[in-house]
């Protein structure tokens, strides 16, 4: 059963006889990085991020699925830094006519133990950065990675040779960044993995009302008021540019500008900010503009501004995943947003201008983000047809969906769930940072050197 928690359900098949966790990473690691691609390929999107209050997990203590969870992730992303590393050294042999270049292909060459220690020390390190806060958690967190995941795999790849985009050089393949670049793609994971970092239990808007320190640091215009993500970045950026993962950055940053797609990537998730909000908005309409008679939206096509475009769709429905998969888990992270914001009202940790009790609003409020919200970015993903869909289904059938029982169900379960939250010990928020506590976490700030830049060009 702990099998549940750490894999997709090929891997519990495999493994099924398998009992220490050593043993189970061991295995998965055995069949280098072949099982790992075949069971995120083969999970249903419905299943991703199997809840941990269910029988499957009950009898695992926090820190035991925690542990786990890096573990995953941690396996994750070594599969996908392997991917983009052997396309550039594909590359970069066919270029030289290197009939040998095969021989090079291997994880352990690409992806050594050392690199690869590193990593996992990276995805443990920031796992303890992030705080029990309800819902803006390291399991939230690991949720949307996997969703990331997920979707990357559901995306086009870019196979040297086959003609087209495919057969480009070196050079040009470095300045592309199309949305089959392995690199958009690792970029994608890495900034669902660090996109809540640090993440207080607390709205912008409240940091912004108590004069967070956070507030005052990444108050300039450029940050849009969005003072947990420009935290988040130069969290998880200062971390990985650290001397303690020289090999794992030096890697990752084979591919010049990774740093400012995962800034723009986590940037993009403060889906409060109206102006982030239409920024991203714009983006889609610049790269799918309407056309002809029946004024329909132009198709995917693999170009800059399109990669832009769907990565933001992607990153921002991988956050909010939990709407569109099964309602199992949609009212398992519902139920972690109440919990989370209940707390902060009941500590006094809610802007008085919104201080009605959060159980007031809760079943409309949960009608209007589906309607106006979650159901057209489901749209936009689909629409686009980046992403393949096994077995005809949709992101937005999926939201729909949930959205059709909540509407059925939501005012009972809503009932329910505001009655058990006055039987529990809720997580609390993480206190005001002071301006001595800010100053021992931060010895500078990364984000202003990279939230003016722009990557992706108009072409």
């Amino acid at each position: 059963t702990q099998l549940t928690v750490l894999l997709p359900s090929r891997c519990i098949r495999i493994c099924l006889a398998i009992k220490s966790k050593s043993t189970i990473i061991n295995k998965i690691k055995m069949n280098d990085t072949m099982s790992v691609s075949i069971a995120m390929e083969e999970e249903l999107w419905e299943n991703i991020g199997i809840s941990p209050n269910t029988s499957y997990g009950k009898h695992l203590s926090r820190d035991e699925r925690i542990k786990l969870a890096i573990e995953r992730n941690s396996i994750f992303l070594e599969d996908i830094l392997y991917q983009a590393l052997k396309h550039d050294t594909t590359m970069r042999a066919w270029e030289n006519g290197d009939i040998l270049y095969r021989e090079k292909l291997t994880k352990e060459s690409l992806v050594p133990p050392l690199m690869q220690k590193q990593l996992r020390r990276f995805v443990d390190d920031v796992a303890h950065r992030y705080h029990n806060v309800g819902f803006h958690s390291f399991e939230h967190a690991s949720h949307v990675m996997m969703s990331a995941t997920k979707m990357v795999h559901m995306l086009p790849r870019r196979e040297p040779g086959n003609g087209g985009v495919e057969s480009l050089s070196m050079n040009e393949e470095k300045s592309m960044w199309a949305i089959s670049d392995p690199w958009l793609h690792l970029a994608i994971c890495f900034a669902a993995l660090l996109h809540d970092v640090d993440h207080k239990g607390v709205p912008n808007q409240q940091l912004l009302h108590e004069q967070d320190h956070l507030a005052e640091k990444y108050g300039s215009s450029q940050c849009m008021n969005s003072f947990a993500e420009c935290n988040s970045v130069d969290m998880g950026i200062g971390l990985l540019d650290s001397e303690d993962y020289n090999l794992l950055s030096e890697a990752i940053y084979t591919r010049p500008d990774v740093h400012q797609v995962i800034t723009d990537l986590i940037l993009i998730t403060d889906i409060a900010s109206e102006e982030r909000r239409k920024i991203c908005l714009n983006n889609w309409i610049n790269a799918f503009p309407k056309v002809g008679e029946d004024n329909q939206r132009v198709r995917f096509h693999d170009s800059k501004i399109a990669a832009k475009s769907i990565a933001d769709q992607i990153m921002q429905a991988a956050d909010v995943s939990h709407t569109m998969q099964s309602f199992e888990i949609f009212l398992e992270w519902n139920q972690r947003l109440y919990h989370e914001i209940l707390s902060a009202y009941k500590s006094g940790r809610i802007n008085p201008s919104n201080s009605t009790h959060p159980a007031n609003n809760w079943y409309v409020g949960q009608l209007a983000f589906y309607r106006h919200y979650v159901i057209p970015l489901a749209e936009r993903l689909d629409s686009c047809e980046a992403l393949h869909h096994p077995n005809g289904k949709s992101f937005a059938g999926f939201a729909r969906r949930n959205q059709d029982r909540w509407l059925k169900d939501g005012k009972a379960l809503t009932e329910a769930m505001v009655k058990s939250a006055e039987k529990i010990h809720l997580p609390q928020p993480m206190p005001p940072s002071t301006m001595s506590s800010m100053r021992a976490k931060h010895r500078g700030s990364i984000i202003h050197q990279f939230v003016i830049k722009d990557i992706f060009p108009d072409e």
